[in-house]
């Protein structure tokens, strides 16, 4: 009985019942403004009893709704935030990789550089040589010829003056040199030995 007792509901049914009783019944007199104003207070009592748990009702369905409007507000923020830092991550790792890949084609393309300009060096100083070695031996041929040349001059001088008047005081004189010079020889060999 107790559990029916504390029910809000029958609790103030009960109380309004009592009241009424003790009106008609003339315990409690009551004036016609009082009697106003005790239906008015019942009338609030009786609608606040009879609305609260649909106002709670729907407050509570709002306040769900607001809250599960909110988890998923929530929710989707933080799939966009684990995107974008995703997204950071990979813009991050492709500038790094960017970087490594401007990094690694700098220093082939100064090895490459390296390599054709030494290249181009050897080529160039081969060339050089050859050239040089070319210009020797065409220089080394001129003076051939012009010593040839020469040869050829001075012998046909000296064959023409020792065949003309003065050949043959050029011929005494040039064999005697010839003898002196084989002398000197000889005696420089027998002092080396």
């Amino acid at each position: 009985m107790l559990s029916f007792l504390q029910n809000k509901h029958v609790t103030l049914t009960l109380l309004v019942f009592f009241v009424a009783i003790l009106t008609t019944r003339q315990f409690v007199i009551v004036h016609d403004e009082t009697l106003v104003l005790l239906c008015f207070v019942l009338f609030l009592t009786f609608l606040y009893v009879a609305l609260k748990d649909m106002v709670t009702a729907t407050f509570n369905d709002r306040a769900l709704q607001i809250e599960k409007e909110f988890n998923d507000l929530y929710s989707l923020k933080e799939q966009t935030l684990q995107l974008l830092a995703n997204h950071h991550e990979k813009q991050v790792s492709l500038l790094n990789e960017i970087d490594s890949l401007m990094l690694f084609t700098k220093s082939e393309v100064n090895n490459i550089i390296q390599t054709r300009q030494a290249a181009l060096r050897s080529k160039l100083i081969a060339e050089f040589r050859n050239k040089l070695n070319t210009a020797l031996k065409k220089e080394d041929a001129f003076f051939q010829f012009i010593q040839q040349s020469t040869n050829n001059i001075v012998m046909n001088n000296i064959l023409e003056n020792i065949n003309g008047s003065g050949g043959e005081l050029l011929k005494a004189t040039s064999f005697e040199e010839g003898i002196r010079i084989l002398e000197e020889g000889a005696n420089a060999a027998q002092e080396t030995v």
